[in-house]
């Protein structure tokens, strides 16, 4: 294990996928998480070992996917980023007949091109989205999409080990994520904090600031009166228990809020609490009219953006 934590090792294992004419910028020690790559190859042949080239080979369409955890090396140049394995691991490969020759992002095959080194570096313009969002422990959590459709799902750890071999590791993740915010277009959850903003708003301003605000009428003659003049609801036995309505919706407001915060802060249990109260807002919001038309606006606008973020351009099939 202590050999994984070495600028030596790293540099050997990431300089043998760098292009001609590239030098290595940064390079880090990375956790891989899931991995799903699309690549292809024109004037080659199949093998049981790996592509071989040919002029009389067509274009191949090689899909790699690993979805286990392990470790990686990451590292970037002036217009790539590349990935090695720290130990030898196992892939799934996926073999189909590609489109015509000619087509755009097919590589030529110009020498003997084995499995493992396939899927090992790609172009930074050709990054469609990268989203960034803090871990444990100060890790950070990198979700890299292609234009293609391939993905990389990493994790950078803070420190690059304990013995002191990577000295350079803070140095290098911090170029490499400025470098992926600038050619990847960042996306830091932008919109689970719009979502989040819009919870905020939802709870603590209508909901527990409209109830605060029924306090004074606690304690005035006619109240209840003082109530139906300022407050009205479609459903009769809504309308006949303001006072358990506003207690309601004071609990309401303080889950909503509760929800919008760890939102905010990219935690998970944030995400469902803030799932669980859109649709039930959205479920409910037909009984609370005429109030219940600015509650289906906010919440429904906050599921939208709250799926829109997580399921991203992920495809049904």
């Amino acid at each position: 294990m202590s050999e994984i934590f070495s600028e030596r090792n790293m540099i050997e294992a990431l300089k043998k996928y760098i292009p001609a004419g590239e030098t290595l910028s940064a390079g880090i020690h990375a956790v891989s998480k899931e991995t799903d790559v699309t690549e292809l190859y024109g004037k080659c042949i199949y093998t049981e070992s790996g592509l071989m080239p040919s002029e009389n080979g067509g274009v191949i369409s090689v899909h790699k996917k690993k979805f286990a955890t392990c470790d990686i090396y990451f590292g970037i140049t002036q217009s790539f980023f590349v990935l090695a394995d720290c130990e030898r691991y196992s892939h799934a490969y996926e073999f189909d007949d590609g489109p015509e020759a000619g087509g755009e992002g097919i590589k030529e095959v110009t020498s003997f091109l084995t499995f493992t080194d396939i899927g090992t570096c790609f172009r930074l313009a050709d990054i469609k989205t990268c989203e960034i969002k803090k871990g444990m422990m100060g890790s950070v959590k990198c979700f890299i999409t292609m234009k293609n459709g391939s993905y990389f799902k990493l994790m950078f750890p803070k420190l690059g080990g304990l013995g002191g071999g990577m000295p350079h590791h803070a140095q290098y993740r911090e170029a490499i994520l400025q470098r992926l915010a600038r050619q990847g277009g960042l996306k830091v959850m932008k919109r689970y904090r719009v979502a989040s903003v819009l919870m905020l708003i939802h709870g603590a301003f209508m909901e527990v600031g409209g109830c605060l605000c029924l306090l004074p009428l606690l304690f005035m003659k006619n109240g209840a009166f003082e109530m139906e003049r300022y407050y009205y609801f479609i459903v009769p036995y809504l309308q006949d228990n303001l006072y358990l309505m506003s207690i309601a919706g004071l609990i309401y407001g303080v889950i909503r809020v509760t929800g919008a915060v760890g939102l905010w802060k990219n935690r998970m249990w944030g995400l469902c609490l803030s799932l669980i109260n859109c649709v039930i807002t959205m479920a409910l919001m037909i009984f609370m009219l005429p109030a219940g038309i600015m509650d289906g606006i906010l919440a429904g606008s906050a599921l939208v953006l709250i799926l829109m973020q997580y399921f991203g351009d992920r495809k049904i099939a």
